[in-house]
């Protein structure tokens, strides 16, 4: 198992959040909402990824194991923010901890591929995605990453300079790590959490772009299960809504938690 996971602080008088990033990303990249202050952000690297360790047992990077480093990390009360990969994590992480939860936001999440044929096929991917990681390396593979259609309008959205700094945390990423995390924490890896959703005792704000309409999708389905969740659609954003649309994500997301 690795050892404790790298802690980013943002002291402010405020609701605690803690966010958890998305793939190739860290916890600094939190930190232009952290800076606009009104709550008292805190956020990890996960596994892999940033300060944290990257260790070369493949079994590090799977879900039990990131629960189980998330749970030791974890303060009792106050919100959850996961963004996409870290998403998924913070899904299975209420499923599991409700009680220690005042909320969950999920940005750009999703329950998972129902069908094992689905997971066959993304599984494929991932481990495709990784060999590229390994054999570009991680400057080359972020830029072609970056050109996909789903994270398209993200350079366009996110301030120049706040996209630059993320672009050059992503560029000096570890390879080998983040392939790991392809391979163990992949979408095609992880367990669908449909069926759970019905059971989610935690008030839940699910927030998506406008631009990112198969994400809007599995936001409205979401919607329908989760017993106390509301839907946030961030206008003029792509995958990335609280970073491409900062001030009308900080506007909702402090609308919501004034009515927990």
């Amino acid at each position: 198992m690795p050892s404790a996971l790298h802690q980013h602080d943002w002291p402010c008088v405020g609701p605690a959040i803690t966010g958890l990033h998305g793939w190739g990303g860290t916890g600094r990249d939190f930190e232009p909402l952290a800076s606009a202050g009104g709550f008292h952000w805190r956020a990890v690297d996960l596994v892999g990824h940033g300060l944290s360790d990257a260790p070369e047992d493949l079994d590090a990077y799977g879900l039990e194991a990131q629960l189980h480093q998330l749970t030791s990390t974890m303060t009792p009360g106050g919100f959850l923010l996961g963004y996409s990969m870290g998403a998924r994590l913070a899904l299975h992480y209420a499923l599991r901890r409700p009680d220690t939860l005042q909320g969950l936001i999920l940005v750009s999440g999703t329950a998972g591929l129902e069908m094992e044929s689905e997971r066959t096929t993304r599984r494929a991917w991932d481990h495709e995605q990784a060999e590229s990681l390994e054999e570009m390396g991680a400057p080359a593979f972020m830029t072609q990453w970056e050109q996909q259609p789903l994270l398209s309008t993200a350079a366009r959205g996110i301030p120049r300079a706040t996209y630059d700094h993320m672009m050059n945390r992503r560029r000096e990423a570890r390879s080998d790590a983040l392939a790991r995390s392809f391979r163990a924490f992949g979408t095609g890896t992880m367990p669908s959490a449909w069926e759970g959703l019905s059971l989610l005792p935690v008030p839940t704000l699910l927030v998506v772009g406008e631009k990112d309409p198969g994400y809007c999708r599995l936001a409205e389905r979401m919607r329908n299960l989760i017993p106390q969740a509301d839907l946030v659609t961030i206008p003029g954003a792509g995958h990335r809504p609280h970073l491409e649309n900062g001030p009308i994500f900080q506007e909702r997301l402090r609308h919501w938690m004034a009515g927990r």
